[in-house]
C-alpha cells in the first residue's frame, strides 16, 4: 500500500507541475521603434515654406505592455496635436497630421507670403526598462511666432505597466526640497545668496518640477522652458543620485 501511496503522490505532483507548466511565462519588457510622417503644402527643398511632422516613438513589447502603449499613445497625440482653442482634440497620429496640414493651409491662404513653415518634431528617448521604464519625449513645434515651442516630458512604469508618478513618492517634502534646492543652484551656478527672482525665476521660490524620472544614475529632474522661468533662460535638467535621496522618498522597486 504504502508503495502505491507514494505512485499516486507521485503521479499527483507531476499533473499539478505540468498544469503549472500552462501559465504564460512573464516576457521581459522591451521598446520597438517606429516614426510617423506627414506633409502638406509644397515640400521640395529643405526650407520650402511648408507643413512638416515627424514623430518618432516608441511602443512596448512583453507583459504588461498594454498598459504602457495606452498611456504613451494618449502621449504622443497630445503632444504633437496643436490643439487650437475651440477644436476637438485629435484622437490619433493620422488626425493630428490631418488636421496639423488643414490649418496650415487655411494660414497660407490668409497670408500667402509668410516666409516660414510649420513644423512639428517628436524624439523619444529610452531611458532605462529596469526596474522601472523610463522614457523622455520632446516634442518640438513651430507654426509661427517669435521662437519654437519646445516640451519634453519624462514617464515612468512600474514592472505591473503601471504609471508612476515620482512626487507621490516624496514623504520628506521639506527634505527633498532642500536637496532639491541645492542640486538646480549648481546646475544653474546660482551664489548661494542669490535670490530666486535674482537669479531670474518667476517668483522667489523653487516649485517641484513637472518632471521627474528613475534612471540608473539617479532622478532625473527636468524645468521645462516657460515653467519656472522665461522662455530664454531654457531647460534646466539635472541628475539627484539616489544616497542624496534616502529618507526623502520611496525608493523600493524603483532603484
Amino acid at each position: 500500500m504504502r508503495f502505491f501511496s507514494t505512485l499516486l503522490c507521485g503521479m499527483a505532483v507531476l499533473w499539478f507541475a505540468a498544469c503549472g507548466s500552462n501559465t504564460e511565462p512573464t516576457k521581459p519588457l522591451s521598446f520597438q521603434q517606429h516614426v510617423f510622417t506627414d506633409r502638406g503644402g509644397t515640400c521640395i527643398k529643405e526650407d520650402d515654406p511648408c507643413a512638416k511632422i515627424t514623430v518618432q516613438y516608441v511602443s512596448a513589447k512583453g507583459t504588461n505592455a498594454e498598459k504602457i502603449n495606452t498611456v504613451l499613445d494618449t502621449t504622443y497625440v497630445r503632444m504633437a496635436d496643436v490643439d487650437w482653442e475651440g477644436t476637438q482634440p485629435s484622437k490619433t497620429l493620422q488626425e493630428v497630421g490631418t488636421f496639423f496640414k488643414k490649418s496650415f493651409e487655411e494660414q497660407r491662404k490668409e497670408f500667402p507670403d509668410a516666409p516660414y513653415g510649420w513644423e512639428v518634431d517628436l524624439k523619444t528617448e529610452v531611458l532605462q526598462t529596469q526596474p522601472v521604464a523610463s522614457i523622455s519625449i520632446t516634442s518640438y513645434m513651430f507654426t509661427g511666432g517669435a521662437h519654437p515651442n519646445t516640451i519634453t516630458r519624462l514617464l515612468n512604469f512600474d514592472a505591473q505597466g503601471q504609471y508612476i508618478e515620482p512626487q507621490s513618492r516624496i514623504t520628506d517634502t521639506k527634505k527633498f526640497q532642500s536637496i532639491l534646492e541645492s542640486a538646480f543652484r549648481k546646475a544653474r551656478e546660482i551664489p548661494a545668496g542669490q535670490s530666486w527672482k535674482e537669479a531670474g525665476l518667476f517668483d522667489d521660490q523653487l516649485g517641484l518640477p513637472s518632471e521627474m524620472a528613475f534612471t540608473k544614475e539617479g532622478l532625473k529632474i527636468f524645468y521645462n522652458p516657460y515653467e519656472i522661468m522665461p522662455y530664454a533662460g531654457g531647460p534646466t535638467e539635472f541628475i539627484i543620485p539616489y544616497a542624496q535621496l534616502e529618507g526623502t522618498m520611496q525608493l523600493t522597486g524603483v532603484k
